[in-house]
């Protein structure tokens, strides 16, 4: 019911601001299927919530996303099931290798460089 961006998620926001949304339409939603609830708890509880994963940020490390992140991937395996999970995990980080590889190759040029000029230096 509720998201936190972390300062820096959000490349258009004022450097170093955070962002908590609430999204009111999960809220009518649940008015429209359920029926009239304590709307107001639901909001307090939301905020605290995503209050804590701005706390988990400010330590460096947020062991709710971690959770929430490992929820979403078994239910994702639960209705994919687990080898098209995988084969989705093994794209990723093939895509996710390619963009490093991408960015970083000058530096592998120079250390390559380097390594064929010491090897033939020594010699």
């Amino acid at each position: 019911m509720g998201a936190y961006l972390p300062p820096g998620g959000d490349p258009t926001a004022p450097v170093g601001t955070a962002e908590i949304s609430v999204y009111y339409r999960t809220f009518r939603a649940i008015w429209a299927e359920e029926g009239p609830y304590d709307w107001a708890a639901e909001l307090h509880e939301t905020l605290d919530h995503e209050l804590e994963h701005h706390a988990g940020w400010r330590v460096g490390h947020d062991p709710m996303d971690d959770e929430e992140r490992s929820e979403i991937a078994r239910e994702h395996a639960r209705i994919v099931g687990t080898r098209t999970a995988a084969r989705r995990d093994l794209a990723t980080f093939l895509l996710d290798l390619r963009g490093f590889v991408a960015r970083t190759w000058p530096i592998w040029v120079i250390v390559a460089a380097a390594t064929v000029a010491i090897t033939v230096c020594d010699h």
